[in-house]
């Protein structure tokens, strides 16, 4: 498995996540793997103006930014992601 360092932070982030029940608040988990669409930046971007999202698949969250997710697009491309949506119904078909 070459997503092992990201499984390992998931799952230190899932146990640590549980001091919730001690009163902490803390915000939910979203599924290791699971589809989402990621926002993205898209000012810097030349021509049409692109859809902001982007298909990709949580990996674990992010040790850069507060409330953030590390994101693997569909291209392989890994991005830290403050805001992601997870696809009702599981539309996307990406494996």
């Amino acid at each position: 498995m070459t997503d092992w360092p990201q499984a390992m932070r998931y799952c230190a982030e899932e146990k640590m996540r549980q001091l919730e029940k001690l009163g902490v608040p803390v915000l939910s988990m979203l599924p290791f793997k699971a589809s989402v669409l990621a926002r993205s930046k898209r000012w810097f971007k030349k021509g049409a103006i692109p859809s902001p999202y982007a298909e990709g698949r949580i990996l674990c969250p992010s040790p850069l930014m507060f409330s953030g997710w590390v994101v693997q697009q569909k291209d392989g491309k890994v991005v830290h992601a403050r805001e992601v949506v997870v696809p009702s119904g599981s539309a996307s078909g990406w494996k």
